[in-house]
């Protein structure tokens, strides 16, 4: 968010320096004179000149522009030509009544323009929706000007409610004083406000999960305040800030109209009479007006968009989770708390269970190394708490088939899958849905020699053998070590050393999870091998999730290799997606569901667990270059295959 608000500066920076030539330029080339208009039609020419030098104005455009420009950088914007009073006092004087005019009008337009927004949308294209829109379009189309004279002559004039100029000061003065002005400015803005909200409102009540709010029998008054507002609300603030310099355009029409002492009637004022300083601040300080009130939506709508927050609490931090999960419509978690569970439970907010990750077997290749009577109870939480996730979730999504009939069996035989749910969907796909892992849309950033950079040993011309991701007890790095030794053995590949590199050994936040000795185990057996620094090579740390790519797409082959057991059935590795990503053929141990794909697809080689010999045969000739021709229209179709 800072870097992006750093951006937005910067740009706003830039435009507000092209704003500074326009004026500048603009105002020097208009017709007239600043310094006869200063000193009359009987000043003598010496007099004249006189000035001119001691306003800098004999000096050559750039230099005045630059004056000009280094001045205001340091908030010293001059003296006005003509009233001989510093131009900060002047707007100083002038800039209330200005700004709360454009406030006051907003506010009029916002009160006016979104219960017409709602009613509108709640009954679209009926009688009411249609005097809505007739009603809103005829105060758009009037002109401010005489839209203003109009309801001055009304409200004014006719009905003497209000004054017709002027301007007071205090709250009852401004009431009194710039309700007609505000209401003028208010209603021609009532339209935008109207439209905008009117259509993102009808398009929110229509989606699916409005739809869902209402099933769960919600009253249609929270399903709009509490659902569809947040979401529709999204692009009223845009086009809000889009239009500020409408704002500011209607608030020199009106005080004009209105004959309020704002910086719109100090603008004209200054124009007649070519006060340069006057009106190059004047027009800045609007143009800053813009940009800053445009990056302050951007932030809002980050700051208050309501369809994806990333909460960082941890599972110990239970108050952060269940206030989170009482602000939002729809939680997506692996695992909750139980007293979050138990909050969530009738309070509408709708809860899916991410379970992409079978944990209840992979546990058991993760507790192997532990005592029977800790690995047991160990299992037997973990089973408990995705029993409960399981229970409390709306929605079960996981990565592919086979987790999904992993899913479905359990719910069986927990008695979670009940009579009803199966009436209301036979195929159960309303409550264990496959979402499968997609790809990124931009192509990764490549950066040749990364890898060398890395581990110096890699020669310009080798060939690389890449370990996307991590080391865990139930893969088998060993099987990729044992067939780099093999090819080492054999002479390479057309002379050329073959390395492997793994990735990433130290993922943070995960040592307790039995990383640690994975990674050491595959250390040792490196080293007993004699390859460990010369063939194989072990990154320490850990890639940042967005420079993978650059490490990827410097490798010739992505490898995934497991040893044959009941984890690899259910694991869906997106390591291997990576690879396909970054146009790696891939080498891969045969079991798991992206295994298939790589071999149906000819996206690479499936080798047998625990068989170096062939995996090395491949690898030694299933370089770069090697995926099938028709692999674009496999990977723009993955999210449909798997």
């Amino acid at each position: 968010m800072l870097r992006y608000v750093l951006n937005r500066v910067a740009l706003g920076l830039v435009v507000l320096f092209g704003l500074a030539i326009a004026t500048f330029l603009i105002i020097h080339l208009v017709p007239g004179d600043p310094v006869r208009q200063a000193l009359g039609g009987r000043a003598s020419p010496e007099q004249i000149e006189q000035l001119r030098d001691q306003l800098g104005l004999t000096e050559p455009l750039p230099t005045q522009f630059w004056d000009y420009v280094s001045n205001s950088a340091t908030g010293q914007f001059g003296d006005s030509f003509v009233q001989n009073t510093a131009v900060g006092t002047l707007v100083g004087q002038r800039i209330a009544p200005s700004a709360i005019l454009i406030g006051y009008g907003m506010l009029v337009a916002l009160l006016v323009g979104v219960p017409l927004a709602i009613v509108a949308a709640l009954w679209p294209n009926g009688p009411i929706d249609h005097g809505v829109r007739l009603v809103a379009t005829l105060s758009f189309a009037m002109p401010l000007f005489w839209l203003g004279l109009v309801l001055a002559l009304l409200l004014g004039l006719e009905l003497d409610i209000f004054p017709v100029s002027g301007y007071e000061t205090g709250v009852g003065g401004i009431l009194k004083t710039l309700t007609l002005p505000a209401v003028t400015l208010g209603l021609a803005l009532t339209v935008i406000v109207v439209r905008t909200l009117r259509s993102s409102l009808l398009e929110v009540l229509q989606t699916d999960y409005i739809d869902a709010a209402r099933a769960r029998g919600l009253s249609e008054r929270r399903i709009v305040a509490k659902h569809a507002m947040r979401n529709a609300v999204m692009p009223t603030i845009t086009i809000l800030s889009i239009n500020i310099g409408f704002l500011i355009g209607g608030t020199v029409v009106l005080e004009q109209v209105f004959q309020i002492p704002g910086m719109g009637s100090l603008l004209v004022e200054s124009v007649e009479r070519r006060d340069y300083e006057v009106v190059q601040t004047l027009v800045l300080l609007a143009g800053a007006t813009v940009v800053v009130v445009n990056l302050a939506a951007d932030v809002l709508q980050a700051a208050i968009d309501p369809r994806v927050r990333m909460l960082e609490a941890g599972m110990v931090d239970v108050e952060a989770l269940v206030a989170a999960a009482r602000e939002h419509d729809v939680v997506v978690a692996q695992e909750l708390p139980p007293s979050v569970l138990a909050s969530i439970a009738g309070s509408g907010t709708a809860l899916v269970a991410d379970l992409y990750n079978p944990i209840v077997v992979e546990a058991l290749e993760a507790v192997a190394d532990r005592s029977p009577r800790a690995a047991r109870r160990t299992q037997a939480a973990l089973v408990q708490r995705t029993v409960a996730m399981c229970a409390a979730a709306d929605l079960i999504v996981c990565a592919n088939e086979r987790q999904r009939d992993l899913w479905i069996g359990g719910l069986a035989l927990t008695g979670l899958l009940d009579l009803d749910s199966y009436r209301r969907d036979p195929t159960l796909r309303s409550l264990v849905a496959v979402v499968p892992f997609g790809l990124p849309r931009d192509a990764p950033h490549e950066r040749p020699g990364t890898l060398r950079a890395a581990f110096p040993h890699i020669g310009a011309d080798d060939r690389v053998l890449i370990w996307g991701g991590g080391l865990w007890g139930w893969l088998d790095p060993v099987t990729p070590m044992r067939a780099v030794g093999l090819l080492e053995h054999r002479g390479g590949v057309d002379g050329r050393a073959v390395h492997l590199v793994v990735m990433g050994a130290g993922r943070p936040g995960l040592e307790a999870t039995g990383q640690a000795q994975a990674v050491e185990r595959a250390r040792d057996e490196a080293r007993r091998l004699g390859l460990a620094g010369r063939l194989v090579h072990v990154n320490s740390g850990w890639v940042p999730y967005e420079e993978r790519g650059e490490w990827l797409t410097d490798a010739d082959v992505g490898v995934s290799a497991h040893r044959d057991h009941l984890e690899a059935r259910y694991s869906h590795r997106t390591r291997i997606l990576d690879y396909l990503w970054a146009g790696l053929p891939v080498a891969t141990t045969a079991g798991d569901a992206l295994a298939e794909l790589v071999e149906n697809e000819g996206l690479g080689r499936t080798v047998a667990a625990g068989d170096p010999e062939r995996l090395h045969l491949w690898a030694g000739t299933g370089y770069r270059g090697a995926l099938p021709a028709p692999v674009g229209r496999i990977l723009e179709g993955l999210g449909k295959m798997l």
